[in-house]
């Protein structure tokens, strides 16, 4: 099957999945992939900026709230009447995110690399504190509330059509970014990443590229901001927060900034993980940030880096000669995470309030806690020796799988 092929294959797959969701009726399973929809759609504009023209923005999150406020509002203007028309509230959404961004990124993109992702900080707080302050629009804590109301054959009202809702609106978004980044502004964009100064010798205006790069980023950041008003039905000043922003540069690293739908495939991750691991642990957001760090040291190129590395070394053939090495690695790296996931547990368990009355209720120095369906003595030797072991199992297969890795580059090597 050729590359082309395989990869529409692929695509067409995953979209007939996402159709076929509903049917589970698992209400929570449809309302975290909307989340996912809607988040994936967040990262995908943000890394237009990013990912596309090499410029990191810290105020996504401005855009995202515009949005999503705009919309609320619109919502309830047709309550009191107003014709506007709900399935469109998206476009009347992104437009206003295009003048907005394109006013701000005609002051940010006047500088670059940490200059212009301070800029877009600052932006971001300012609109944070505006919307704080700003009660009667934002609503302050309260927030401003709307009812999603029918429009004509549509339909919003339960959990299933408003994930439709955001399906179309995402793959619609998604159709139009990539037939973006492969027209000739798209490669201008490609082409301001990778060296600015000459495009500028060609003769093309560097800072009017950027600004448009930056509404379109806007834009599409809005749009999801609209799905977000159109699930959720309220919202707060909280949403205009830097951690906000953070997730979204969060998000965009794990899944990928130089894979096409990386970013998406990052959110959809820490949208899931978040919630399912988090109904687990009240330790999950170390454990992100674990991975987070784990991916910028040894995967780089993120979630979606490592999918198309690995379809690439199967369509060449090579995939056979590298096989033993991620097992064992794979493996490896599940011995390390049980035993870290052991430590953290048993730690926090233990500098935990809750601990502390069970040591007064209880009348022993260190009570066991329960974990994997064991109870550890937090001091005791066989809590000890069971790290200890998983870490040097662990560490002695995962050197064998890089040295592994590396004969397998050289044998490749030489055979070609």
């Amino acid at each position: 099957m050729s590359s082309p092929v395989a990869r529409y294959a692929w695509l067409a797959a995953t979209l007939l999945l996402l159709v076929l969701l509903p049917l589970t009726d698992s209400a929570t399973l449809i309302n975290v992939a909307t989340k996912c929809l809607i988040a994936g759609l967040f990262a995908m504009g943000f890394n237009l900026l990013w990912g596309q023209m090499g410029l990191l923005s810290f105020g996504h999150a401005a855009y995202l709230g515009i949005g999503t406020f705009a919309t609320l509002h619109m919502m309830n203007a047709i309550d009191e009447g107003w014709g506007l028309p709900a399935p469109l509230l998206p476009v009347l959404a992104g437009a206003l995110g295009v003048v907005v961004g394109a006013l701000m990124g005609w002051f940010a993109s006047r500088r670059t690399g940490i200059y212009f992702a301070m800029i877009t900080l600052a932006v971001a707080e300012l609109t944070h504190v505006i919307a704080d302050k700003w009660q009667g629009f934002f609503g302050g804590e309260a927030g401003v509330r709307s009812i999603r109301t029918d429009w004509w054959l549509f339909g919003f009202q339960d959990a299933t059509s408003v994930y439709y809702y955001c399906l179309v609106w995402s793959v619609l978004l998604v159709i139009a970014l990539w037939a973006l980044l492969r027209s000739p502004f798209g490669l201008l964009m490609y082409a301001l990443r990778e060296n600015e100064e000459r495009v500028r010798f060609l003769g093309y205006r560097t800072h009017s590229i950027k600004v448009v790069g930056f509404a379109v980023s806007a834009g599409v950041s809005a749009v999801a901001g609209s799905l977000m008003a159109f699930m959720n039905e309220s919202a707060n000043a909280s949403m205009f927060a830097t951690l906000t922003s953070a997730e979204v540069v969060l998000n965009t690293v794990i899944g990928g900034s130089a894979v096409f739908l990386g970013p998406a495939l990052g959110a959809a991750f820490n949208t899931l993980f978040g919630y399912y691991i988090g109904g687990l642990s009240h330790f999950w957001l170390l454990y992100q940030g674990l991975i987070f760090v784990l991916v910028i040291m040894y995967a780089p190129g993120g979630l979606g880096g490592l999918f198309s590395g690995a379809t690439r070394q199967a369509r060449e053939g090579r995939l056979a000669h590298h096989a033993p090495a991620y097992a064992v690695g794979a493996l490896a790296s599940l011995l390390i995470a049980v035993a870290t996931i052991t430590v953290v547990e048993l730690v926090g368990t233990v500098m935990g309030s809750s601990y502390r009355v069970l040591r007064l209720t209880s009348g022993e120095t260190w009570p066991p806690v329960s974990l994997w369906g064991i109870d550890w003595h937090p001091l005791g030797i066989g809590t000890f020796t069971f790290v200890l072991v998983l870490i040097g199992a662990g560490t002695v297969l995962l050197r064998w799988a890089m040295a592994s890795h590396r004969q397998a580059l050289d044998r490749i090597g030489s055979e070609t």
